[in-house]
């Protein structure tokens, strides 16, 4: 689909080259052995005339919803229903098309829990129309069009990608054939998102499928009522037109027989063996342990008070390495802070991140995509990076004594800490986000190493139109993390490199890393910096460019609270040393 005409939509030439995209555990509908085929070319003909970027082939819902679909939607949105027809091409439903029959838009549906202990249904059964009109589908295509829009909106918010929920602890990647429909809606149109009444492909039983890997009734039951409603057949015949392993006729067979669903055994559904799931512990264990955690909790009570009541002193040997160890905790305001201690060589800097930054992170996502642009400042510098690592060890190369260093988007401060302790005269650290100005000026203060109003910490904006800080080194360490952001950097580079030479100081020498190296934000490409570097070529002066080296980090990041040790390839720009 890459190399197709990139405004192609679903029936045009240009599409013809796209396959399928299916799930696991899903299951053609053969019927008389050519049943599915029949169903994709009635699908594809009957919605060829209309504009189409996502064909669903196969979609499931709750109950309520399903009869809905069938009763209400179809008959009132199918593009092409024709008298005595049972096959018809209809739009996704949204909310406003719950709201034509008086179900309130956005509203959960009436849940009825089945409380008997013996209960095998696992999803809860829905009594009311609501919420989500189609669960997601399992088996469609997207048009060239919707796949290259979408892959250049996660190139610049790739948070569109991820998803946590309020009692979950880190952030997980949204189901594709969720990001999908939201993502074509909202471009395209609701209209541009085709569904047939006839499925062409449906679910398994849902037996051991690596996604779903619990069995669920819900998924089967919703399967039989699609069916029936569809083709005004017994919805229980939809077995009888799919392939079936052996262990899911047993499951079927049963079903026909007594018209209920049998919960599993555990050879199509493994699950621990009897008396395996919650061992017995002996009391005296239960006890031993239970008086341990009290122990515990009274000596991190202990060493709390102590950390607290020195609030500015670090202390060297209890940090976070790069392998593991301990890492103090602190109140910074309203906000708890860890501290991270960060080898870089022949000396350690200590920043304070803050200590939980994907529930930062969920809020930031939370909100629409066009009031996050229009914010100032995002929530990324509230932990370090692999750039700014790479950038304070390049910056331990060289001799710093008296120099005023400018770090643009400097984050919690390991390259700002770094330039203090290499002897810079004055370090201006510059960020947009007050908190993350916080973070860095807290790190700072701690350092005993660091004397007192050698680090600045300023608010600026880069985007604004005052002129950048004088300085004679500049370091940007991991700030090109969208395009846009990535060619203001290279205008301030050039703004600050044009001005040392209008003035006649010394040229400002450069420190720039980048770890994320996302599509369009080489900012070399950009025509202010092309031109330096064909001045700087003309007069046989070193030129901006970049080289690649790699970094082995421990860190966070800000999708997930845990540290992770990787290997990161950082590209660097070192220029006027």
């Amino acid at each position: 689909v890459g190399d197709q005409d990139e405004s192609a939509c679903l029936g045009s030439a240009d599409s013809s080259r796209f396959d399928f995209i299916l799930e696991d555990n899903v299951r053609a509908f053969d019927g008389s052995g050519s049943e599915c085929a029949k169903r994709i070319w009635q699908a594809v003909e009957a919605s060829s005339s209309r504009e189409c970027h996502l064909r669903y082939y196969g979609w499931l819902g709750s109950a309520p919803n399903l009869t809905w679909v069938f009763k209400k939607h179809i008959p009132r949105k199918a593009f092409n229903r024709a008298e005595g027809s049972d096959f018809s091409i209809f739009p996704l439903p949204t909310n406003e098309d719950f709201e034509l029959d008086g179900i309130v838009s956005r509203s959960k549906p009436t849940r009825q829990r089945d409380k008997t202990k013996d209960s095998n249904e696992s999803v809860p059964s829905f009594e009311t129309p609501g919420g989500t009109a189609v669960w997601g589908t399992f088996a469609y295509t997207v048009s060239p069009k919707t796949y290259h829009t979408l892959v250049r909106r996660l190139q610049r918010d790739v948070g569109a990608l991820m998803w946590k929920g309020k009692k979950m602890r880190c952030f997980v990647a949204k189901p594709i054939d969720k990001i999908l429909p939201r993502h074509t809606r909202q471009d395209f149109g609701a209209q541009t998102i085709h569904l047939t009444s006839k499925v062409a492909f449906v679910r398994a039983p849902m037996l051991g499928s690596l996604l779903h890997p619990q069995w669920e009734v819900g998924f089967c039951t919703s399967t039989e009522l699609q069916h029936g409603l569809s083709s005004n057949e017994d919805g229980i015949d939809v077995w009888d037109n799919v392939w079936l392993s052996d262990s899911e006729h047993e499951l079927i067979a049963h079903r026909k027989e007594s018209g209920e669903w049998r919960k599993p055994p555990s050879k199509m559904c493994p699950s621990p063996p009897p008396g395996k799931s919650s061992p017995q512990l002996p009391t005296t264990f239960l006890l031993l342990s239970v008086l341990s955690l009290i122990l515990h909790e009274a000596r991190s009570f202990r060493l709390s008070k102590c950390i607290l009541s020195r609030p500015h002193r670090v202390r060297q040997n209890t940090l976070y390495g790069t392998q593991g160890g301990r890492r103090e905790r602190r109140r910074l305001g309203n906000m708890n802070v860890r501290s991270r201690d960060v080898p870089l060589g022949d000396f350690n800097v200590t920043v304070w991140e803050l200590e939980k930054p994907s529930e930062l992170m969920q809020e930031w996502w939370a909100i629409d995509e066009d009031e996050r642009s229009a914010r100032v400042g995002d929530p990324f510098g509230v932990v370090s990076w692999p750039g700014s690592v790479v950038a304070s060890k390049l910056l331990s190369e060289e001799d710093l004594t008296n120099a005023t260093v400018l770090t643009l988007g400097a984050g919690v401060g390991v390259e700002t800490q770094a330039a203090a302790i290499l002897g810079a005269r004055h370090v201006v650290a510059t960020d947009i986000n007050p908190l993350t100005l916080k973070l860095l000026k807290f790190g700072a203060d701690c350092e005993e190493r660091i004397e007192d109003g050698v680090v600045e910490a300023m608010r600026f904006d880069l985007f604004s139109n005052d002129p950048l800080p004088k300085s004679d080194v500049i370091i940007a360490a991991d700030v090109l993390y969208n395009s846009r952001l990535a060619k203001r950097i290279g205008k301030r580079i050039h703004e600050a490199i044009v001005r040392s030479f209008d003035e006649g100081d010394a040229p400002v020498k450069l420190i720039v890393t980048d770890s994320q190296s996302f599509h369009g934000t080489d900012f070399l490409q950009e025509p202010e910096l092309k031109d330096l570097n064909a001045m700087f070529k003309e007069e046989s002066w070193e030129e901006l460019r970049w080289e690649d080296t790699k970094c082995r980090f421990c860190g966070s990041g800000v999708m997930i609270d845990a540290d992770q040790v990787y290997d990161v390839d950082v590209r660097t720009m070192k220029w006027g040393f």
